[in-house]
């Protein structure tokens, strides 16, 4: 596994998924393998995306639809390490109401 890749890590309490620096749609199928294994464990997700440099469309959808799944069992999701490039594609998108970012509006 490099550091290109997606990266689930579970502990007993929390998950965390962990971002490579550049997710383009071919990234799009071990986005969501990822995401849906966090979502299978039950527990609250931390999105680790402090690496984060390029993120397109296709992979925000994998996101979004892990924020909303989340909130629909009551796990949860929190960011960490948001950068700037990523905040304004959800906000670009209009999507920060509902990707779970408890940061000011940009």
């Amino acid at each position: 596994m490099s550091s290109d890749d997606v990266r689930l890590d579970t502990g007993e309490d929390r998950a965390v998924l962990h971002l490579p620096p550049h997710l383009g749609v071919a990234d799009g199928p071990q986005l969501r393998d990822a995401c849906l294994r966090a979502v299978a464990t039950g527990l609250p997700v931390t999105v680790d995306a402090s690496g984060v440099q390029r993120i397109h469309t296709a992979a925000l959808q994998c996101l979004l639809a892990l924020a909303l799944r989340l909130d629909e069992q009551g796990a949860g999701i929190e960011w960490t390490g948001t950068p700037e490039v990523l905040q304004d594609r959800i906000d670009q998108l209009g999507l920060r109401p509902w990707m779970g970012l408890d940061l000011p509006e940009a």
